[in-house]
């Protein structure tokens, strides 16, 4: 009867227990339940209006620290984030022109 839920899991990259969690839903709710629920918890803060701000400092100045482009996006959007996240979206966006000054 079809496919294997561990060929699907192979196929899909995905873990079979998520499979069978999606065959459940499926199953019991139809195409409906194969959609993300709203989720609990805070919203987050990082918009695609910040991220892009982010890739846009860091592009448009020769040096630039990862604490500055915090700082500015803190200032510009008046928002609190940790320096990861912008670590974070610069590597997912595989922009490298951010340079930390030398060290004495």
């Amino acid at each position: 009867m079809g496919i294997k839920r561990i060929e699907v899991a192979k196929t899909l990259k995905r873990r079979k227990d998520t499979i069978s969690k999606w065959t459940v839903s499926y199953n019991e709710y139809g195409i409906a339940g194969l959609f993300d629920e709203k989720r609990s918890g805070r919203p987050r803060e990082v918009t695609d209006e910040i991220k892009d701000k982010i890739v846009e400092i860091a592009e448009s100045k020769e040096t630039c620290t990862k604490n500055s482009i915090k700082t500015a996006i803190e200032e510009e959007f008046r928002v609190k984030f940790h320096i990861d996240t912008v670590r974070y979206h610069l590597k997912k966006k595989k922009v490298m022109s951010t340079k930390e000054p030398e060290k004495a």
